[in-house]
């Protein structure tokens, strides 16, 4: 009798666990979810998955697009394929890191900023505006009143001192253009001897750029009335430039290789569960899903579009400030490309963040070996995309998510670019100036012109102008 109760009570054991397992296999594992389950768990692990994405890197914020080490008459570009860039950028990304903490913040002028510019330093050349309350958000230093007039920065110029144990950086907002100078003690030799190295490998005379203010781009005569005048920290560069041809690669093709699960997976990342959501193909074969008053739109040319009338992906995180909303948008875009894989040389950095109507709005680039990739994707509903990635949160939710997965590989031919005085040429016989006579030009960089419609990319130049708009020379 006992041997008997024995083998039952092994045997119900046996059965009660194998129950509990298999329930808990049911309840916490996606891939047992029957079709149309909304499960109250799956939501927790949802938004659990979300906040846990790795975090946004500084690297997205703050990327510079050239570092110019100069001297007072030598200088060389140090671009993002240049051997040295990665150990000069870590080094400068650190010091600045010093000196946002040590708060160190004094009113400066053009005619103190120009005259660092015409001595030994780095002048660092960012691809987008950048606030420096954003980086004190990330170094989690408290934000004063100073900090927080350092926005619409588009250029660093790092001033080392003779002795090699402190530094001082000026950077020029662009929108009220106030110059502000910030100063830290540190040891810099490190940064010293490298950019003493670059140096003196140079000829004296031996210049890669010039600024616009040495040529007097900035300013107008009697005679020039049509002119249209350049930032004066604008870097004229002298030299043409070498550039790889490349081509897209669509990441998600609807039409071929993008299978259900690959939907499941990311519509599931959105709340929109395939197998009870409505479902339609539009003519372009357009495929859509609409479930929680959220639509949900996978494009053949690997557009992702959703969008929400209501409520929203809710992230549970607070949004006060701008880097709040960066970081928000940065890990939840880091969550969707999780599912995907970049080509090699293609990474993304961050574009700007603006803020109307209640809305942040965050984008992000694609660069190609650290080259922009420009380009202009119209929507259905009469907008334009003109970046690869775009994010809007209200009130700590996402309610529209937009990204064309394109990335780019490189060809066998090889492009020329003009220096930066032909383009100027070429760039006054497409603009209409007559028109827009209050626009500065404030920005002119390499970039490649992707053609969304020809899927056709070419390499040439950008001219950002104070308005905001790039208009591309090829």
């Amino acid at each position: 009798m006992k041997l008997k109760e024995t083998v039952k009570t092994i045997i119900l054991t046996g059965l009660v666990i194998s129950a509990l397992v298999l329930s808990f296999n049911i309840w916490f594992s996606e891939g047992l979810w029957p079709d149309g389950y909304n499960s109250f768990f799956s939501e927790i692990f949802s938004v659990f998955k979300n906040n846990q994405a790795e975090s946004l890197d500084l690297s997205r914020i703050y990327y510079p697009k050239q570092i110019m080490v100069t001297d007072t008459d030598r200088s060389e570009i140090i671009s993002t394929n240049n051997s040295k860039y990665d150990e000069l950028n870590e080094l400068l990304k650190n010091h600045i890191k010093t000196a946002v903490i040590s708060n160190e913040i004094s009113d400066s002028d053009d005619e103190e900023y120009k005259k660092a510019c015409n001595e030994k330093g780095l002048f660092i050349g960012l691809y987008s505006y950048i606030s420096f309350d954003m980086l004190a958000d990330y170094y989690e230093v408290p934000i004063t009143n100073k900090i927080l007039d350092i926005n619409h920065v588009k250029n660093i110029l790092f001033s080392p001192a003779s002795d090699g144990q402190s530094f001082e950086i000026y950077v020029k907002n662009s929108e009220t253009g106030k110059v502000y100078k910030m100063s830290a003690k540190e040891d810099i030799s490190k940064l010293v001897s490298i950019t003493d190295k670059i140096l003196s490998s140079l000829h004296d005379g031996e210049v890669a750029a010039a600024f616009a203010f040495e040529n007097n781009f900035d300013k107008k005569n009697e005679n020039e009335k049509d002119k249209i005048l350049l930032d004066s920290y604008m870097l004229i560069n002298l030299n043409e430039m070498k550039m790889p041809e490349i081509s897209p690669i669509i990441l998600m093709d609807i039409e071929n290789d993008f299978s259900n699960e690959s939907y499941d997976k990311i519509s599931r990342y959105f709340n929109v569960n395939t197998g009870t959501a409505r479902r339609f193909t539009d003519t372009d074969g357009t495929v859509n899903l609409i479930e929680n008053f959220g639509t949900l739109k996978f494009s053949t040319d690997g557009l992702l579009e959703y969008t929400s009338i209501d409520s929203g992906i809710d992230m549970g995180i607070d949004i006060n400030t701008d880097y709040d909303a960066v970081k928000l948008a940065g890990e939840f875009t880091e969550g969707v490309n999780n599912l995907f894989s970049l080509p090699e040389h293609n990474s993304y950095v961050f574009a700007g963040v603006t803020y109307k109507e209640n809305i942040y709005t965050v984008s992000f680039d694609i660069l190609y070996k650290g080259v922009p990739v420009v380009l202009s994707r119209a929507l259905s509903n009469k907008e334009t995309l003109n970046h690869p990635i775009e994010v809007k949160i209200l009130n700590g939710k996402i309610i529209s998510y937009r990204q064309l997965f394109n990335g780019f590989k490189r060809s066998s031919q090889e492009a020329v670019v003009p220096n930066m005085i032909s383009v100027l040429d070429k760039f006054y016989t497409l603009y209409d100036i007559k028109s827009n006579p209050q626009v500065i030009i404030n920005d002119i960089y390499s970039i490649y012109h992707y053609d969304t419609n020809s899927s056709q990319v070419k390499a040439g130049n950008g001219v950002l102008l104070s308005d905001g708009k790039v208009v591309i020379v090829e």
